[in-house]
């Protein structure tokens, strides 16, 4: 009796284990965790909500609970009845999945579903819609450069934007930012990088091969969202203009992709946002290349400026803070706005460091631990950096981490070349000596295991013979191995899977 009890109870771990973890942490250190995820939006989620799941418990009940406060059961009802936002159903899947990775990796929250990832990710349109008092305390801005502005530079001609993400100086935000690389597999989607905070499924700020687009708050407009229009939330839009491939179909990838999403929205949006987007220097004239949005939930809802509106920011550069300028020709020059005015002297001369430089020096807010994160975007250099809030100092004060773009937005082929159809169980977690592998096949065969730490990079392979269908259970050494999080890729001629476990010694 009690083998059949241990037999049934192996089987129903093998069967009920994730089939695959579509996703690898990068790094995981100082306040920012990297991660790459690929697959359709379940399988993207799921491999989101596995791998970050302690942050995305850590943010959810330290920060959007706390912040919602009694308006969250009304917030969840509200994003739950579509009765003020429009939200495209995959997104619903993709935070399905990311729950079902959470709830795979041991960490339950019992006070969230899905719903509530949902609204974690439409603060800020619900804080207005619901005439919530107080403010994010989000202040932001961002400088582009490109054309004659580089030109004889490091850059020479190239476009280059920084921006400054400026928020609450709340511990749950800093310790919890990730950048999450998104490879699609649907045909109509293409790879793009979110940077933001752990359970973001949205883009606030993001880029792929082509442009980035960045969200500041439009903090001096006056009026409320109508009740009973249907506003979509302003960081879906921003991710639809990222992953759709070429959203308004013109063969061109450029800032018309971002204005056009924002165009469909022609009742705006349920709260004041500026958007920056940048394309390469080649994209065509300088509104292709760089574009601000400055939109609101009443009249003029919409508004776009570039470089040839007339505000003061001299050459081939454009700024934008948390002001309107265009926007009922206000002209709304804020302190950092002059600043940056001065920074720039004649607009020229300006390279990689100089962009990063300017704003550092000129546009940092009152605030500097509020500068949670301060970024630049190279679009024809391949070339992210970002800076977080650490130590007790603001982004602004910290060494930049550099990345590729296009090594970000690789498919991790190595680990996963076609969508896994094996079942696997990996116990136990934390594994000390040998950790258990368990599968079911149905044929005898060949297997490769192949042992990686958490970047991807191969430790060890072995090779395993089973030479009976069914639930197959075998051990894979760990000797040598330090303690870590691993994980394990199996192939054989039915299919592959990967799993993660932890080594604790």
């Amino acid at each position: 009796m009690k083998k059949i009890l241990v037999t049934s109870l192996l089987a129903i771990l093998c069967f009920t284990a994730p089939a695959q973890v579509n996703g690898i942490i990068l790094s995981d250190s100082a306040n920012l965790c990297v991660v790459k995820v690929w697959g359709n939006h379940y399988e993207r989620g799921f491999a989101y909500g596995y791998l970050c799941a302690a942050h995305i418990k850590s943010i959810y009940e330290g920060y959007y609970m706390q912040y919602y406060g009694d308006y969250l059961d009304l917030a969840h009802d509200v994003v739950a009845g579509g009765q003020y936002l429009s939200i495209d159903s995959v997104y619903f899947e993709e935070a399905r999945g990311v729950m079902a990775g959470m709830d795979s990796a041991d960490i339950v929250v019992d006070s969230m579903d899905y719903i509530d990832l949902i609204v974690g990710n439409c603060l800020l349109d619900l804080m207005n819609a619901l005439n919530k008092e107080g403010s994010t305390g989000m202040g932001c801005s961002s400088l582009m450069s490109w054309g004659s502005a580089t030109l004889g530079m490091d850059l020479n001609g190239h476009s280059a934007i920084t921006r400054h993400l400026d928020w609450q100086n709340d511990p749950e935000l800093v310790t919890n930012q990730v950048i999450v690389a998104h490879i699609p597999s649907e045909i109509d989607e293409q790879p793009w990088v979110m940077i933001g905070f752990a359970g973001q499924i949205s883009a606030l700020s993001g880029v792929n091969h082509h442009i980035g687009v960045f969200q500041h708050m439009l903090s001096d407009f006056s009026g409320s969202p109508v009740i009973g229009t249907l506003y979509e939330p302003i960081w879906f839009s921003l991710r639809k203009a990222l992953e759709k491939n070429d959203y308004n179909n013109d063969g061109a990838y450029n800032t018309k992709d971002v204005h056009d999403v924002l165009a469909v929205n022609t009742n705006g949006y349920a709260d004041g946002y500026i958007i920056c987007t940048l394309a390469p220097s080649t994209a065509g004239n300088s509104t292709l290349i760089a574009e601000v949005a400055e939109i609101a939930p009443v009249a003029p809802f919409l508004t776009f400026r570039d470089r040839n509106f007339a505000d003061s920011i001299v050459g081939d550069n454009l700024y934008a803070a948390n002001y309107e300028i265009k926007r009922n020709s206000h002209y709304h020059f804020c302190q950092r706005y002059n600043a940056v005015i001065a920074g720039l002297k004649y607009g020229d001369s300006i390279g990689i460091d100089e962009n990063w430089d300017i704003m550092g020096t000129c546009s940092v807010s009152a605030n500097p631990l509020g500068n949670i994160q301060m970024m630049q975007y190279v679009p024809e250099e391949d070339l992210l950096r970002l800076s977080v809030q650490k130590h007790g100092k603001g982004a602004f004060m910290n060494a930049p981490d550099s990345w590729s773009v296009s090594g970000l937005l690789s498919h991790p082929a190595s680990l996963v070349a076609e969508p896994a159809s094996l079942t696997l169980s990996l116990w136990p977690s934390p594994a000390t000596e040998v950790i258990r592998v368990c599968m079911p096949l149905k044929k005898p065969g060949d297997l490769t295991l192949n042992l990686r730490d958490i970047t991807g990079k191969l430790l060890l392979t072995k090779q395993h013979h089973a030479d009976k269908a069914g639930i197959v259970t075998f051990s894979f050494p760990l000797s040598g191995l330090n303690t870590g999080i691993y994980l394990m890729q199996v192939i054989s001629r039915e299919g592959n899977a990967c799993g993660k476990f932890i080594i604790n010694k």
